[in-house]
């Protein structure tokens, strides 16, 4: 059973082919056609996704702030292994 927001996006120029199964309910048979036809989608916490934009930005700021700047890859790397050996 699908819940609210259980639907993907998906590029448009990814879309092969496609087959209309069934119109949403309460679509009438004489005005029956994909331009009258509406999914019903669920709505979106928008607090939720305020708070993963959060989450997200300051985990971005947070790894910002451990890339050195002016240093190679290999030293990176290097200090990227050992940040990660450190549990705080």
């Amino acid at each position: 059973m699908l819940n609210p927001g259980d639907y993907h996006i998906i590029p448009v120029s990814r879309v092969q082919s496609f087959q209309i199964i069934a119109l949403a309910g309460g679509a009438e048979s004489s005005d029956s056609s994909i331009a009258s036809s509406q999914p019903a989608i669920g709505t979106v916490d928008v607090k939720r996704l305020r708070h993963r934009e959060e989450e997200r930005v300051r985990k971005l700021k947070d790894e910002e702030k451990n890339m050195g700047k002016g240093v190679t890859k290999e030293a990176q790397a290097i200090f990227d292994s050992f940040k990660r050996m450190c549990v705080y």
